[in-house]
């Protein structure tokens, strides 16, 4: 199984990437995981912080980051804040289709500030650039609940 986590990276003053509504805050989400091919470096998004356990969510394809973001809390260097793990496990793929790829995401550790069962499906769907170009456009739809689920349903 590949393993994933996301981070709460808590953006240093006067650390901004881009004007886009995600990088404005003080507060991101960042969605990593390891890719079915080059572990070498970790698939990542960010978005904001998630409120509900059934969402749908815009998110930025970020450059990949290295592995040891799947276990790092603590300071980033460069001034650019610091970050605290909210939930790793491991992930399947379920799905790949056109412009989305569905995902069953099972955790080994979560906090409370995270809105999730042990269990979620994803679908990540792309609207601009390529899938993998660092500054693309993506929508994350989560459904919490085991496959069949009505929440679940929802986002196939």
């Amino acid at each position: 199984m590949l393993r994933f986590t996301i981070l709460a990276h808590h953006v240093a003053p006067g650390f901004d990437r881009e004007p886009d509504g995600i990088h404005n805050r003080s507060i991101q989400w960042e969605w990593l995981f390891e890719p079915v091919i080059n572990a070498d470096a970790l698939w990542t998004w960010a978005t904001a912080p998630m409120e509900s356990d059934s969402a749908s969510i815009k998110a930025v394809r970020l450059a990949h980051h290295r592995p040891i973001y799947l276990t790092y809390e603590g300071p980033l260097t460069r001034d650019r804040g610091s970050v605290s793990q909210l939930a790793s496990g491991t992930y399947q793929w379920v799905t790949q289709r056109d412009q989305h790829y569905r995902l069953k995401l099972t955790y080994d550790r979560f906090v409370s500030s995270v809105p999730f069962g042990s269990e979620i499906e994803m679908r990540l769907d792309y609207s601009s650039l390529g899938p993998s170009d660092p500054g693309s456009t993506w929508t994350f739809r989560i459904g919490n609940g085991p496959s069949g689920s009505s929440k679940a349903d929802a986002i196939s």
